[in-house]
């Protein structure tokens, strides 16, 4: 493709990435209507679970059913990556989540080497060895043992994790057709919500009169449909026409729309800590993209 055949692409890709980057600011406004972070994952991922369900089944569910494996193991881990990612942008310092979600080249090289038997280069073991010690100097840098030190840290560093499992199975699942995969990952995402909310995970005093739910409603089901399906779509269309190389490093582009909307907004206290991690980390994941080709690319949770 020419260089002027890529910009739309490319444009596009951008602009799933600023969504993604941005998603937290609606998330933390139906947080502020008084809705629980857990239920806010809940919602924002079954609205459009519901508005894709029609697409996805449009020739009944044999199609889709003759992949429900692949899906489900792709559902659930896509669906853990998504819950909990939204739960740490509404719970916790968006700047660390969304940093040390971007940790996850480093689990991707790990588990692709597990699953597949794929051979881990020198360049590669290289952006493990520097994303790793960016997550040293975001979490550890004091001399502590670099682990999250809260609950919510955990949850980036596990969503990522989650991501990282995802990728690999989409290494094997390019014959499926990317609307059952996104329906798959917004409805296990929206099962999964409901399972940490029945089950009571990351309880907290609600005070569910003061709950303004018209409102949260409301803004659960824009943020579902004015960034997370787009988010989805802009991917998925960007990156099937320019190289996974050119993709995997226009996503960077989600961390710096979301810690700097973060730092902006005064959600976040960007130190030195977030400064020299974030950079290594970020440095890291397109050292990872242009040493090593994916056959599929993130689509944020």
């Amino acid at each position: 493709m020419t260089r002027s055949g890529t910009f739309l692409p490319s444009a596009a890709i951008i602009i799933s990435a600023a969504l993604w980057g941005s998603i937290w600011i609606p998330v933390h406004v139906v947080r502020d209507f008084g809705l629980p972070g857990t239920w806010v994952a809940f919602l924002i991922y079954g609205f459009p679970a519901l508005l894709l369900a029609p697409w996805s089944l449009r020739s009944g569910v044999g199609p889709f059913f003759k992949n429900w494996r692949i899906l489900a193991i792709l559902g659930l881990f896509t669906g853990i990556c998504n819950v909990l990612y939204a739960i740490g942008i509404a719970y916790g310092d968006v700047a660390m989540v969304l940093l040390l979600f971007y940790v996850n080249p480093v689990w991707s090289a790990i588990f692709e080497r597990i699953a597949l038997k794929s051979k881990i280069s020198r360049w590669r073991k290289a952006a493990i060895g520097l994303g790793l010690a960016g997550m040293w100097v975001l979490i550890g840098g004091s001399g502590t043992l670099a682990v999250p030190i809260g609950s919510i840290e955990w949850v980036g560093l596990f969503a990522g994790i989650s991501w990282a499992a995802a990728l690999v199975v989409m290494r094997v699942a390019g014959h499926v057709d990317n609307m059952d995969k996104a329906f798959s990952q917004y409805a296990f995402g929206f099962v999964i919500g409901g399972i940490i909310i029945v089950l009571g995970i990351f309880p907290g005093e609600v005070d569910w009169t003061a709950i303004s739910w018209p409102l949260a409603l409301l803004w659960a089901a824009a943020t579902g449909c004015i960034w997370v399906l787009p988010g989805m779509l802009f991917c998925f269309w960007g990156a099937a026409r320019v190289s996974p190389t050119r993709t995997s490093m226009l996503f960077m582009t989600e961390v710096v729309v979301g810690v700097g909307s973060a730092a902006l907004l005064g959600e976040s206290e960007i130190g030195w800590r977030h400064v020299i991690g974030g950079s290594m980390i970020i440095a890291a994941g397109i050292f990872d993209g242009l040493t090593d080709k994916h056959e599929e690319v993130r689509v944020p949770a």
